[in-house]
C-alpha cells in the first residue's frame, strides 16, 4: 500500500478504538434514555385491544378493522403480554441486536473482499452506519422512544439485516452443498414473517429479492448461483404470501377512509419519485456534516486497511468494477423508491417521519460500503513509494476531526441534555400509572386524571372519554371511562 496517510501497524487498531468509543457514546446514551420510554399514543390502542380481545381476537380485530401487518400486531401483541415492564428494554434490545447484526453483515463482507483488522474494522464500521442513520432522523422519538415506532420499523431492519447475515454465512461456509429443505423452509417463513411488519418493509423486501434474482441471471452458472437462487426463491414465495394476506385484509378498506382518495398512476409516478428526490436533497442539505463523515471516515478506512499484496486493478477489473458501481446505483435507486411509492399509493402521501429511518438506513450503508471501496481502490492507485504531502494528511485529520467535532461528539452532548426531561415524564407517568391502577383496585370504573404535556411528542389522552385513546386506555386499565385534564 502506499503511504498515504499510513499509520503505523500498531497504530490503527487504536484509531479504530477512538472512532468506536466516539461513535458509540451517542449510541450508549440512545439506549439509556429508552429505559424512560412508556405506553403513548397507538401504544393503548394496541394494548387495550389486547385486554378486551385476547391475543387470538385482537389480531383479527386488527386485520377486519385497520391493517393487514400480521407480524407487526403479532409481534406487538406479544410484547404486550409482558406487560409495561417490558418497554423500557426495547430501546436497548433493539440497539444491540441491531448493532450485532450489522457487525456479522460487514464482518463476512471484509473477510470476502480480504482486509486487515476485520473485526475492529466490522465494529467501527456498524457504529458509524448506525449512528448517521439514527442522527440524520428528525424524529428519532417516535423511532426509538415508542413501542409502536420500535415494533414497525426498527425491529423489521433488525430482522432484515441479520436476513442478509444468514444468506451470507449460508453462501460462505457451506461449499458447493445445496440447501436442504429445513433451509428452504426457514427461507420461506422467515421472509414470510417479517415482511408482514409494515408496507414499506414488504415493499423493500420484494424489491430486494427480486433485483438479486435477476443478478443471478448475469452470472455464469454455477451451483454457488444455484444455490442462491433456491433461497431467494423460498424468500419471494414467503414475501409473496405476506403480501397476499395485506393486501386481502379487510382493515384496508377501513384504513383508506382516514386518507385522500387514491391518486392515479401518473400521479403516484411523479409523487413518489418527488418525494424520494426531496428526502435526498434534504439529507444532503439539513445534514452536511453527517453526509461528510459517511464519506470521509470509511474512506480513510479503506486506506489504512488494504493489504500491501494487494494487486493492482487490470483494466478489465476497473470495468467490472465501474459495472458493478452502476447496478448497485440502480438498486439502491429502486430499493428507496419502492418504500415511497407503496407509502404513497397507500397513503396518498409521503412517508410517516418514522418510516423514513427504512430508507435512510439503506442510504447510509450504501454510502459507507462504496467509500471503504473507495479508499481501497485508491490505495492500490498511488503508487507504493510515493510520500503524500504533509498538507493533506493535515486536511484530512482537519476535516476528519471538525466531522467529528460537529457530528457524534456534538450529537452526544445534545442527547444527553435530555436526559432529565426523560426521566421526569417516565416518572409522572410512572406517578399517574399508579394512582389509575389503585383506583381500579378500589372498584372505580372512571377515572379523571392529568394531562402530560410533551409525553414523546405524540400526545396524551385528552378531556373526552370518547377520543380513541382514552377508550383504549380505557380497556387497557379495566375501567369504562377515562378523561385527562391540565394540572391546575
Amino acid at each position: 500500500m502506499s503511504k498515504f496517510l499510513r499509520l503505523p501497524r500498531d497504530k490503527y487498531p487504536l484509531f479504530a478504538i477512538t472512532m468506536i468509543i466516539v461513535l458509540l457514546a451517542p449510541l450508549v446514551l440512545y439506549g439509556y434514555i429508552g429505559i424512560f420510554t412508556r405506553y403513548v399514543a397507538d401504544d393503548y390502542e394496541t394494548a387495550g385491544a389486547l385486554a378486551r380481545e385476547g391475543f387470538w381476537g385482537a389480531q383479527r380485530y386488527w386485520y377486519d378493522t385497520w391493517s393487514g401487518r400480521v407480524s407487526y400486531f403479532g409481534l406487538v401483541s406479544l410484547v404486550e403480554m409482558i406487560g409495561i415492564r417490558a418497554v423500557p428494554f426495547l430501546t436497548m434490545a433493539c440497539l444491540l441486536l441491531w448493532l450485532a447484526g450489522l457487525i456479522w453483515v460487514l464482518r463476512q463482507l471484509l473477510t470476502l473482499t480480504g482486509g486487515k483488522h476485520v473485526g475492529i474494522t466490522s465494529l467501527l464500521g456498524a457504529c458509524l452506519i448506525l449512528f448517521i442513520t439514527l442522527r440524520s432522523l428528525t424524529q428519532i422519538h417516535q423511532i426509538l422512544f415508542w413501542q409502536t415506532g420500535l415494533l414497525t420499523y426498527v425491529a423489521y431492519l433488525v430482522f432484515f439485516t441479520f436476513g442478509i447475515g444468514l444468506l451470507l454465512w449460508r453462501l460462505r461456509v457451506s461449499g458447493q452443498r445445496q440447501p436442504s429443505f429445513l433451509e428452504i423452509l426457514l427461507s420461506f417463513l422467515f421472509a414470510f414473517l417479517i415482511a408482514g411488519l409494515s408496507e414499506i418493509s414488504i415493499a423493500l423486501q420484494l424489491t430486494a429479492i427480486l433485483f438479486s434474482l435477476g443478478l443471478l441471471l448475469l452470472l455464469p452458472k454455477t451451483p454457488l448461483r444455484k444455490k442462491a437462487a433456491v433461497m431467494l426463491l423460498a424468500a419471494l414465495a414467503g414475501s409473496l404470501v405476506s403480501f397476499a394476506i395485506m393486501v386481502l385484509a379487510p382493515g384496508n378498506l377501513v384504513r383508506a377512509t382516514h386518507f385522500r382518495e387514491r391518486a392515479g398512476l401518473f400521479i403516484l409516478l411523479f409523487n413518489s419519485l418527488k418525494y424520494l428526490f426531496v428526502f435526498l436533497g434534504e439529507w444532503i442539505d439539513k445534514q452536511p456534516i453527517l453526509v461528510a463523515l459517511n464519506v470521509l471516515l470509511p474512506l480513510i478506512v479503506g486506506l489504512l486497511t488494504t493489504p500491501a499484496t494487494l494487486v493492482r486493478k487490470t483494466a478489465l477489473q476497473d470495468r467490472r468494477l465501474s459495472g458493478q458501481l452502476l447496478l448497485s446505483i440502480l438498486a439502491l435507486f429502486l430499493f428507496l423508491w419502492s418504500c415511497f411509492f407503496v407509502s404513497y399509493y397507500a397513503m396518498s402521501a409521503s412517508a410517516p417521519d418514522r418510516a423514513l429511518v427504512i430508507p435512510q438506513y439503506e442510504l447510509v450503508l450504501f454510502v459507507a460500503i462504496w467509500s471503504f471501496l473507495s479508499g481501497r481502490f485508491l490505495a492500490q492507485a498511488l503508487e507504493p513509494s510515493a510520500v503524500t504531502p504533509r498538507f493533506w494528511k493535515i486536511l484530512g485529520a482537519a476535516t476528519l476531526g471538525i466531522c467529528l467535532l460537529l457530528g457524534p461528539v456534538y450529537g452526544t452532548a445534545r442527547i444527553a441534555s435530555t436526559i432529565e426531561t426523560s426521566r421526569s415524564l417516565a416518572a409522572e407517568w410512572d406517578q399517574r400509572d399508579a394512582i389509575i391502577r389503585d383506583a381500579v383496585a378500589r372498584g372505580e370504573k372512571s377515572v379523571t386524571v392529568w394531562y402530560i404535556r410533551d409525553l414523546n411528542r405524540l400526545g396524551d389522552y385528552s378531556s373526552d372519554p370518547d377520543f380513541l385513546v382514552n377508550r383504549a386506555a380505557a380497556d387497557y386499565y379495566h375501567l369504562d371511562t377515562i378523561i385527562a385534564l391540565d394540572k391546575e
